[in-house]
């Protein structure tokens, strides 16, 4: 997973990633054991509802806000057993800070 440190790094994978707003057919209704790897250090189950889903990218793929501090971009693949892969983490404030100088109200 690829740790993020700057606006400018942030601002890069975020228009790489093509990232949309979660919409009514966003869903997190998977397993308790689907699980992604965070840049706080932890694993997060994807329906825990203290996670903040700040966008969707397909397929599958979510950008969410931990309770840590922490955003983190996601995949999840697979129908019956499902696998999560983590492509980058950054701090929220980092984040936020990304946002702004793109004149993105959040």
């Amino acid at each position: 997973m690829l740790i993020l440190n700057t606006v400018d790094d942030i601002i890069k994978v975020i228009f790489e990633a093509k990232l949309n707003p979660p919409n009514k057919l966003t869903s997190t209704k998977y397993n308790d054991n689907v699980t992604y790897e965070c840049g706080c250090r932890e694993f997060h189950r994807v329906n825990d509802p203290s996670n903040i889903i700040f966008a969707i990218a397909f397929p599958v793929k979510f950008v969410m806000d931990c309770k840590n501090g922490y955003v983190t971009f996601f995949q999840i693949k697979g129908f019956f057993k499902q696998k999560v892969t983590s492509f980058w983490t950054t701090k929220s404030k980092t984040f936020s800070n990304a946002l702004e100088k793109l004149g993105i109200k959040f």
